[in-house]
C-alpha cells in the first residue's frame, strides 16, 4: 500500500505538543470533594486516604490553558502515625481539620470520621505550585478552608 493511501499515514508534527497535565495558578479557589478512596501508602506502612478536590468554574492554567470546571486537585492524608513519629497525633489533627472544614464540625462536636459523606461538599482551597525533577510543576494543597453558605 502507497503512502498516498495508507489511512494511518496522518503526518501530524506533535513535536511542539505539551503533554504536562494543566496546572492551576496559585490561589484560592471554590471546589467540591469530588472522590474520597483508601488507599496503600508508597511505603506499604500504612494507608491513606485520597481526597479528590474538582474546580466548580472554568480558569486559566500557568500555560494560559483552558481548564474545564470537573478539573481535580489531589490530597493525601495519612491514616496512622508516621514510622519516624509513632507517638504523634498529627495525623488525626489533619483528619481534624479536613473534617472541620468539609462538614462544618469543631472540636467536641464531630462525631465519627465518615469521608464518605464528604462527596460533593463544597469547600475553599489554598493551592501551591511545587517543583520537582520527576514531576516537573504540580498543584499542592496548602490549605482546605470551609465554605461558608451565603
Amino acid at each position: 500500500m502507497s503512502e498516498a493511501t495508507d489511512p494511518l499515514n496522518l503526518d501530524v508534527n506533535l513535536d511542539d505538543v505539551d503533554t504536562s497535565r494543566p496546572v492551576l495558578p496559585k490561589a484560592t479557589y471554590s471546589m467540591v470533594v469530588h472522590k474520597v478512596e483508601v488507599s496503600e501508602n508508597k511505603a506499604k506502612s500504612g494507608r491513606n486516604l485520597i481526597v479528590d478536590f474538582a474546580t466548580t468554574q472554568p480558569h486559566q492554567s500557568t500555560k494560559d490553558v483552558n481548564i474545564n470546571p470537573g478539573f481535580t486537585v489531589r490530597s493525601y492524608y495519612p491514616l496512622q502515625a508516621s514510622e519516624k513519629h509513632p507517638d504523634s497525633e498529627l495525623w488525626k489533627q489533619q483528619l481534624a481539620r479536613l473534617q472541620d472544614a468539609v462538614t462544618g464540625t469543631e472540636q467536641g462536636a464531630r462525631g465519627a470520621f465518615n469521608p464518605h459523606e464528604f462527596t460533593g461538599q463544597a469547600v475553599l482551597l489554598t493551592v501551591d505550585i511545587e517543583t520537582s525533577e520527576e514531576f516537573g510543576e504540580q498543584n499542592r494543597i496548602r490549605k482546605v478552608m470551609r465554605l461558608e453558605e451565603e
